[in-house]
């Protein structure tokens, strides 16, 4: 049996968004970075609902490859590190909304059916 290691972005008080629905409110520094870069590497497969793909599809792909640039934290060492496991690591998106064919080569799909 796999393990499931659970990675959630919330806040103190128990948010996981802002009032504009925007997860990313936490402020993150290079500890954040760190951890995040730990737990992506003993990951076999990436779970993420429909906004967070979008918004980690939008982002990782293009920080793997870019030269680390010490004024934009984004694009730190351990940074680059995780878009470039994100790349190649399978990802499955549960999702009501996210259309199959927008989707990337080698993306799986599942779609959850409520009970």
């Amino acid at each position: 049996m796999r393990r499931l290691i659970v990675n959630n972005i919330v806040s103190q008080d128990g948010f996981h968004a802002d009032e504009n629905g925007n997860p990313v409110v936490p402020a993150m520094d290079e500890f954040f970075d760190a951890y995040n870069l730990e737990r992506i590497r003993s990951a076999g497969t990436v779970l993420l609902g429909r906004t967070s793909f979008d918004g980690f599809s939008s982002y990782r792909p293009f920080v793997a490859d870019a030269p680390q640039d010490p004024a934009h934290r984004a694009l730190s060492q351990d940074n680059r590190v995780v878009g470039r496991i994100d790349n190649r690591i399978p990802e499955v998106v549960v999702s009501d909304t996210l259309k199959v064919a927008t989707a990337p080569l080698g993306f799986h799909h599942h779609r959850h059916r409520p009970r």
